[in-house]
């Protein structure tokens, strides 16, 4: 049986249906769309200095060094496939934004202060940013190369 209306418009005995109907759709639009940054190059100048704030940041949330090419490159990630590549750039390096979803709220106060202690300088404290939506948490921070570093928690504070 599949409902055209919202499942919450039929009657009770028809609901757990619809929402079964409904959620197994939603799923599969999901599936179908879904497409997630697979690894991303992070142009520096200075691959060692970042290699470590970027270490420091990032280990206790499960990224290490998983390819080390000296002064070149550097590789980290949370397996041994490399998620974030620090790669040296002669010339003009412009800063790029990252932004790390974070599971919760307590997350992204961890991550802050742990790039601060790591040497980052401060772009946004911790809160809510409702222009975005009204449970957008966020911290901002610029590292060593000021590229802009974001933090987000887009859970409700009880779920996250």
């Amino acid at each position: 049986m599949r409902l055209e209306t919202n499942p919450f418009d039929a009657p009770p005995w028809l609901q757990v249906l619809g929402v079964i109907e409904h959620t197994r759709r939603r799923a599969a639009a999901e599936d179908y769309c879904r497409v997630e940054l697979d690894h991303i190059d992070l142009a520096v100048s200075d691959v060692a200095r970042c290699r470590e704030f970027y270490l420091r940041v990032l280990a206790p949330f499960g990224y290490r060094l998983v390819r080390d090419f000296g002064d070149e490159a550097a590789g980290l990630g949370t397996a041994e496939y490399a998620a974030l590549a620090l790669v040296r750039r002669r010339g003009t390096v412009h800063p790029a934004h990252l932004a790390f979803r974070v599971a919760t709220r307590g997350g992204v106060d961890a991550l802050y202060r742990a790039a601060l202690a790591a040497g980052a300088r401060n772009n946004g404290a911790p809160g809510l940013r409702t222009q975005y939506h009204p449970s957008y948490y966020a911290a901002f921070v610029h590292d060593p190369e000021s590229n802009n570093l974001k933090f987000v928690c887009h859970e409700d504070e009880a779920l996250g």
